[in-house]
C-alpha cells in the first residue's frame, strides 16, 4: 500500500503577509505548512490527517486572513 498524500499550494498575496509571516501565524495555531516563495504556501496532508484536522486548518487560515 502506498500512503495517500494531497499536496497543494496557495497564493497568499491578497493577505498582505509574506509566507514567512503567514507560516508563523499558522504555527501559533498548531498548523504546519511550508513556504515556497514569499507569496506561495505549500500544504500537505497524509493518510493520518483526518477530516477534522483539515477543517481545523481551514478555520485557522480563515482566522488569519480575517
Amino acid at each position: 500500500l502506498f500512503p495517500y498524500t494531497t499536496l497543494f499550494r496557495s497564493d497568499i498575496r491578497r493577505t498582505s503577509m509574506n509566507s514567512t509571516e503567514f507560516n508563523q501565524r499558522l504555527a501559533e495555531k498548531n498548523v504546519l505548512a511550508n513556504t515556497v516563495t514569499p507569496e506561495i504556501m505549500r500544504f500537505v496532508t497524509h493518510l493520518d490527517v483526518d477530516r477534522a484536522a483539515c477543517e481545523y486548518a481551514v478555520q485557522a487560515i480563515e482566522e488569519i486572513c480575517a
